[in-house]
């Protein structure tokens, strides 16, 4: 369990890079004759995005939502996941009742082939796709290696982690949805400001920004980057130190690494996987969920994602919805 909870902790601190507003609809014409597709009631629908803390204004269009659940399960996707795990339908059944689902509850390709990837590879296809988000962001083997240890020890030291976390994610959701820093008032702000100060220190982890282009390098405090819409071509920096000042790691954000495929296949595995840590201590290891790509592009909602929504996906939905 120790090993799950630390992992899903540094998946976090990866997948939180990602801001998570939008203002987009699906409209209602598409969503009906989609619902029909799915043989699925619109209040199925929801309650299934619920469990990923997700409801149907966060998604621009019907494609996107498509591109989010994936395809419906069919006989011959059935009979494709046999021949590839050389598997009995009886032992998929037996597979899938030790995760406490059947085959009849799942509705979406990525949810059968999860429970199987995570059955017979364990953590290592799991590790695999968030190391590769690590590397996408300047983050090499050691910087890896020196977080988890410190989550480790962040895990081990305080007990009360979990409600600490759960008591900052009932403020994130206070907040709601915006779109840009003109939609808040002061308190708001301050309110933001308190987030990522909270949720630093629950981490037990020191950040320093510096805005970068080149050989310039300027420090820049969460206040005023706050009040940023735009770093002018130059990139963010965030280095990260434990308490006793030593170096953790530095992340770089650059443009173009918002809306890639990269993220949205991280938060695939990351957001299910901390669904299952809470409701479940004796699966292997974590379930998989994906996030559409409904982000906008001001720093701030990048710093609101930085900090804010880790909270939020650590401990995501306790209800499972297959």
């Amino acid at each position: 369990m120790k090993k799950l909870v630390t992992f899903v902790m540094l998946a976090i601190l990866a997948f939180t890079l990602v801001p998570q507003v939008t203002s987009a609809a699906v409209s209602n014409e598409e969503l009906d004759s989609y619902l029909v597709e799915l043989n699925w009631e619109k209040g199925e629908l929801e309650e299934y995005l619920a469990s990923f803390w997700l409801e149907l204004s966060d998604f621009d269009d019907i494609e996107e939502l498509k591109d989010f659940l994936g395809p419906v399960i069919t006989d011959e996707f059935v009979n494709k996941m046999l021949v590839d795990y050389d598997i009995t339908l009886t032992e998929l059944e037996a597979i899938l009742a030790e995760y406490g689902v059947s085959l009849d509850e799942l509705k979406f390709t990525f949810d059968l082939e999860f429970y199987l990837e995570d059955y017979f590879y364990g953590d290592d296809w799991l590790s695999d796709y968030v190391f590769e988000f690590f590397q996408s962001i300047g983050i090499d083997e050691d910087e890896f290696f020196r977080l988890l240890e410190h989550l480790e020890y962040v895990y081990h030291h305080n007990p009360n982690l979990e409600n600490e976390l759960e008591a900052l994610l009932v403020r994130i959701l206070a907040l709601g949805d915006f779109e840009s820093a003109s939609e808040l008032s002061a308190e708001d702000v301050a309110e933001l400001l308190y987030i990522g100060e909270e949720l630093a220190r629950i981490l037990e982890i020191n950040t320093e920004f510096f805005l970068v282009k080149k050989d310039e390098k300027q420090s820049i405090s969460l206040s005023s980057l706050f009040a940023l819409t735009s770093t002018n071509g130059y990139d963010l920096l965030i280095e990260l130190y434990n308490y006793d000042d030593e170096f953790l790691a530095d992340i770089l954000l650059t443009a173009d690494l918002f809306g890639s495929e990269l993220i949205k296949d991280t938060g695939k595995t990351i957001v299910e996987a901390s669904k299952e840590v809470s409701e479940n201590d004796v699966v292997k290891t974590e379930k998989g969920g994906k996030l559409p790509n409904t982000a906008t592009h001001s720093l701030l909602n990048i710093l609101l994602g930085f900090f804010a929504s880790g909270a939020g996906l650590y401990f995501f939905r306790k209800v499972k919805v297959l």
